[in-house]
């Protein structure tokens, strides 16, 4: 079954880290599921397969992160299956015999991985704390919201007495 040509696409966002899937603005499924699922979506966008079998799911254990003992992958893909029907997603599928299955696809499909921001960034941000504090906005020049005064010379930042943080730009610690 092809797209129907004038309907919207689906945004499909992919993030690799936990393999969550999201429609447009809405959850899906993470996890092996997810995997699996973006796995069917780009086959699917680059070269237009509809047919699978679980013998190909199998061999890309390690893309899909699958474990290598018990891998459940039947009960994941008919989880998956079953995800997609409660939702009415725009790409469904359908068991065709054993161990292959196939995809329609409703509506065209656009297809964005999300990066791991811990892996794009080469600078901490300066509101990384190494202590995991939260940060909020100071209460004004004279007085953060930690209850010290903030205090600045022209050779350092400004610090805040009580906590002998760093205050940037207006947010001192919590």
């Amino acid at each position: 079954m092809e797209p129907v040509l004038h309907a919207d696409s689906v945004e499909v966002r992919f993030y690799p880290r936990d393999g969550s899937v999201f429609l447009d603005t809405h959850y899906l499924i993470k996890g092996v599921a997810g995997a699996i699922f973006w796995k069917l979506a780009r086959e699917y966008v680059l070269n237009r397969r509809h047919e699978f079998s679980m013998r190909e799911l199998r061999l890309a254990g390690h893309e899909l992160r699958l474990p290598e003992l018990q891998d459940n992958l039947g009960v994941r893909l008919l989880l998956l299956q079953r995800r997609l029907a409660e939702r009415g997603a725009a790409m469904q599928i359908h068991k065709t015999g054993r161990g292959r299955f196939r995809i329609d696809v409703r509506r065209p499909l656009r297809l964005m991985e999300v990066p791991d921001p811990a892996r794009t960034s080469t600078m901490p941000s300066p509101f990384d704390r190494p202590e995991g504090r939260a940060v909020a906005p100071s209460t004004g020049a004279q007085g953060s919201s930690c209850g010290g005064a903030l205090q600045s010379t022209a050779a350092a930042a400004p610090t805040c007495r009580t906590r002998c943080a760093p205050a940037l730009d207006g947010i001192a610690p919590v």
